[in-house]
């Protein structure tokens, strides 16, 4: 692991060790988050972190968080830090951590062209994955997009 970020392991934060398969199901669309961002290269986004200085939120947890939070109409930084405090969801996608809503601000500024990044890597695997007819929507920011073709990506994958 990185030393530059925080660690946590979703199967060890308590009362969470059994949230995904037992609670939410494999097939819910928290696992299915979860399971792509960590999929994704991440590298773009930790390269813009510093060695120096105080350890991080891993960009993975922040990614996870917003990406439901837009899936779920949640669009505000200061919601989505209280959801991560109330919301089991966010609880376990975050690995139990509790970021600021300054620190959801500055992921989602800092990150803007990395996320274009990963649409691009999640439109490739879309379009190997779509079926005929699927309309590419527009949206007005790089986040809200990324949310919606992971949400696609799951609609597709659902049994």
């Amino acid at each position: 692991m990185d030393k530059r970020f925080l660690t946590s392991d979703q199967e060890e934060v308590p009362l969470l060790a059994d949230y995904p398969r037992h609670h939410a199901g494999s097939h819910s669309l928290t696992q299915f988050i979860h399971d792509t961002v960590d999929k994704l290269d991440l590298s773009e986004i930790e390269g813009l972190y510093s060695s120096s200085g105080r350890k991080a939120y891993p960009p993975a947890a922040l990614l996870k968080a917003w990406i439901l939070g837009y899936a779920i109409g949640v669009s505000s930084s200061q919601k989505l830090a209280e959801f991560c405090k109330y919301d089991l969801r966010f609880h376990y996608l975050t690995g139990g951590f509790k970021p600021h809503l300054s620190t959801f601000n500055r992921f989602r500024q800092n990150t803007d062209q990395a996320i274009k990044h990963l649409c691009d890597q999640l439109k490739v695997e879309e379009q190997l994955e779509a079926t005929e007819g699927i309309e590419q929507q527009q949206t007005g920011s790089a986040m809200r997009e990324l949310a919606s073709h992971i949400q696609r990506l799951h609609q597709q994958s659902e049994p």
